[in-house]
């Protein structure tokens, strides 16, 4: 997956947007490869956006692997947009994200890093991220104000 132009908008490697009963995974699976190389770019990238989840439902987001070779945003003046790992803004009665690696990752971005994003107070159920992890490098090579995880 490349992405050569300087627009605006939003690059998605795996995107759900469609509400799901019952148990949902987005699992096992690899994003490699993935190189944003315009001089500069304003598009929004989310590694995994999960939009979309039934409430009485289950997530689970696990053994994924990001960048075995690299993910690099790397235009000449860099980008000026947010940069998301996985995004769930669904809100499931129960959530897991676990055992994803973020691998050899470097982000030329001035906007927010968020390597996983799951910001909600889960309703009655139970919200677990834990065992993810960043192999061999993380960079962010331009200044900038936020960055979170």
């Amino acid at each position: 997956l490349s992405n050569r132009s300087s627009g605006t908008g939003t690059i998605q490697a795996i995107y759900n947007g469609s509400l799901v009963v019952g148990t949902s995974s987005i699992s096992y699976n690899s994003i490699d490869n993935l190189s944003f190389t315009a001089p500069s770019t304003a598009s929004t990238c989310y590694l995994i956006n999960n939009t979309a989840v039934d409430p009485g439902s289950a997530m689970v987001i696990s053994n994924n692997t990001f960048g075995s070779n690299s993910v690099n945003y790397t235009g000449a003046t860099g980008g000026s947009a947010a940069f998301t790992g996985i995004n769930q803004s669904g809100v499931p009665l129960y959530l897991t994200i676990s055992s994803n690696n973020f691998n050899n990752i470097s982000i030329k971005t001035t906007g927010e890093i968020n390597l996983i994003y799951a910001n909600y107070v889960a309703p009655t159920g139970s919200k677990t991220i834990q065992n993810n992890i960043i192999t061999t490098g993380f960079a962010r090579t331009v200044a900038a104000t936020m960055m979170s995880n």
